[in-house]
């Protein structure tokens, strides 16, 4: 050996490391054919520099056990930049028993007192790009996770360039919250969560996650919240989440599924449903109102069409609905005034048509109505009047005719009033409705335009 030694510690720790680089570039120049009883090992020459070993010499060649009692001290994450150094080194670093043996090393198993995470350590962010092998033995060292709350890691993505779930998640069967919500995942979501019978708690919301919805989280019957949005998931949404009755809030809103809204009568307990930002087609399932629970609908931005089901007058804990910007055609149900809690109903910029029905004034608890950019014709109902929290009302962009009922001045607080582009409405607004609002503060008076002035 030419490599001449110093004295000094600094030039013996420079020496060493010159050795294993030179020992981890044989595998790159000498391309050797994997053999049943060992690897290469180094030959220096006088520089001190690496030569690649013949192909054929079996008494250079070093032992796979030794080899891999070597490369189980690197880090995981190190040790997998070798993966293209040779095949046969590839397949050794792949191996189950060399993942058993490397995590040995650096991984902790956790304890009964450890059932909580709430931050990703290194070796869990390692856990993301590591093979299926390292992934299901590091699934050994966390299965007593019960609750994993990973959520904004984006520093996971820049060690990671497109971190995916591992497929051995679904391993850590007590789990009962899994949240990994706005930390750039990418990939599709993994079939094996199906396997977390203890799940009730699902959050991936905010990530880039691709692919359908798998139907088998539809069998994790213990699931109470599931919550899939502001992806890029797509296809149907599974008809198997309608057997999930002990859901009490179903998001999946801001992705890019398809398809219609499939029977979800059975999610008694329901109290929230995201669907908004979405392609869904189709008419709104008349079992949506068996959900007496239910205290929020968003299915905005779709495609929706159909009319409006008179049944939706039997969400009796309804406080907002909301399917602006759909195609929803036909007339408004005068049941929907017959809900007792509703808060904010908002039906812009659909096909809807008819007269607006003046049992909406029947609505105590009614603060926000929206019906602009409909098709609604007839005269404004003196009902409204009867609101008597009704603070924004916009009927802008219709086909109502008539006038302004002087009965709007018992509308006291009323804060926010739209009721241009109706060529048939005429004014102009009551002198006593105009005095009642200028002691309003932020009043808007949206009928300064498009509304022809005329006698009282």
């Amino acid at each position: 050996m030419g490599t001449v030694l110093s004295t000094s510690a600094a030039t013996m720790d420079a020496t060493r490391r010159k050795r294993i680089r030179a020992f981890v570039s044989t595998f790159k120049v000498a391309r050797i054919v994997p053999q049943t009883h060992g690897c290469p090992v180094v030959e220096e020459n006088a520089e001190g520099e690496a030569s690649p070993v013949k192909r054929g010499t079996d008494s250079r060649l070093l032992p796979t056990d030794v080899l891999r009692a070597i490369l189980s001290w690197l880090h995981p994450g190190a040790v997998m930049r070798l993966r293209r150094t040779c095949s046969a080194l590839n397949e050794l670093l792949l191996s189950r028993s060399f993942a058993a043996q490397n995590l040995a090393r650096f991984a902790t198993r956790k304890t009964w007192y450890e059932q909580d995470s709430y931050r990703l350590d290194d070796l869990d962010r390692v856990w993301f790009a590591l093979p299926s092998a390292y992934q299901e033995v590091y699934a050994e060292y966390i299965g007593v996770l019960v609750e994993i709350q990973w959520t904004w890691e984006y520093a996971l993505t820049r060690l990671i360039p497109q971190p995916h779930l591992p497929r051995a998640i679904g391993r850590l069967g007590l789990l009962t919250h899994l949240n990994i919500s706005h930390s750039r995942i990418t990939g599709c979501i993994p079939d094996e969560l199906a396997n977390l019978q203890n799940l009730q708690v699902l959050r991936l919301w905010g990530n880039a996650l691709t692919g359908p919805i798998p139907s088998g989280i539809g069998g994790l019957k213990k699931l109470t919240s599931l919550e899939l949005g502001k992806n890029q998931l797509t296809g149907d949404i599974p008809p198997s989440l309608g057997d999930l009755e002990r859901l009490t809030e179903l998001h999946l809103g801001s992705n890019e599924l398809s398809g219609s809204i499939p029977e979800l009568g059975n999610l008694k307990r329901l109290t929230r449903l995201e669907l908004s930002s979405n392609a869904l087609t189709g008419p709104l399932p008349p079992s949506l109102g068996n959900l007496r629970c239910l205290t929020h609908i968003n299915i905005e931005n779709n495609s929706l069409t159909g009319t409006l089901p008179a049944t939706l007058s039997g969400l009796v804990s309804l406080w907002s609905l909301n399917l602006k910007f759909n195609q929803l055609s036909g007339p408004i149900p005068p049941e929907l005034g017959l809900l007792p809690n509703l808060g904010k109903l908002s039906l812009k910029g659909n096909a809807l048509s008819g007269a607006i029905p003046g049992a909406l004034g029947q609505c105590a608890t009614l603060t926000e109505l929206d019906l602009s950019e409909n098709a609604l014709a007839g005269s404004l109902p003196v009902e409204l009047c009867n609101a008597g929290n009704l603070r924004v009302l916009n009927v802008r962009g219709n086909c109502l005719v008539g006038r302004v009922p002087r009965e709007y001045e018992e509308m006291r607080s009323l804060r926010r009033l739209k009721m241009g582009g109706n060529k048939g409405l005429r004014g102009p607004v009551p002198k006593g409705l105009r005095k009642a609002v200028k002691l309003k503060e932020r009043f808007v008076l949206g009928v300064r335009r498009g509304l022809p002035s005329g006698r009282e």
